[in-house]
């Protein structure tokens, strides 16, 4: 044996470890564990709110779309166009979604109750 393999002693298991040690580089702890506890903050803190053009027409607006038809103005009812502008208990006739009655106006958008939903349609 040389001299070098008498001066290490394989045997000895704390030698072995501290030899280990120094050669394989330490890990660091992963930071995913921060950003998932955040991603998952988001998603619970969240709410989605379902489009007007999406939801059900309740009995309520069932029961009000009777009752406007019913006692709708006389004469025809205005052919919509997005460049109009047009106030609530106005009556519109839409091409795809037929007769209509103007329930709401906010700013340049108006919410229209149609025979089967509801819908927010732009105006001039």
């Amino acid at each position: 044996m040389t001299d070098r393999d008498s001066e290490i002693d394989f045997e000895n298991l704390d030698i072995n470890q501290t030899l280990l040690a120094d050669t394989v580089p330490k890990k660091k702890p992963k930071a995913k564990a921060k950003k998932k506890a955040a991603s998952e903050s988001k998603t619970t803190t969240s709410t989605f709110t379902v489009p007007l053009s999406m939801q059900e027409l309740s009995e309520g607006d069932k029961l009000q779309y009777t009752t406007l038809s019913t006692g709708a103005k006389k004469g025809a009812p205005k052919d919509y166009s997005p460049t109009q502008s047009y106030k609530t208990g106005d009556v519109i006739q839409h091409k795809v979604f037929g007769l209509g009655f103007v329930t709401a106006v906010t700013g340049k958008k108006m919410e229209v109750l149609f025979p089967e939903t509801k819908k927010l349609l732009v105006m001039g």
